[in-house]
């Protein structure tokens, strides 16, 4: 449900509203790889068209952890990490 709101907040390009739902929801399902992908990736969309911030890339980090953790193979993973790269 969290999760979802996030999504159809995400695809209105509603990013800064969408970020508290992906982060509930990675927080509520954690073993979730997408749940955790898509925070990383609301977060990252964020920083990219609104300057550094530090405190979301240290937020980005964590939920870019789990998902390694959890499919380190997964290519959508693979794909955000190059771009947390060129954020940091």
């Amino acid at each position: 449900m969290l999760n979802g709101k996030g999504i159809r907040l995400y695809t209105a390009n509603r990013i800064a509203e969408s970020i508290p739902y992906f982060e509930q929801a990675a927080d509520h399902l954690p073993e979730r790889i997408s749940v955790n992908m898509n925070a990383a990736q609301a977060l990252m969309f964020y920083i990219k068209n609104h300057g550094r911030d530090d405190q979301m890339l240290v937020k980005v980090r964590h939920y870019l952890d789990i998902c390694k953790n959890l499919n380190p193979e997964n290519e959508k993973h693979q794909k955000l990490e190059a771009i947390y790269t060129g954020l940091t």
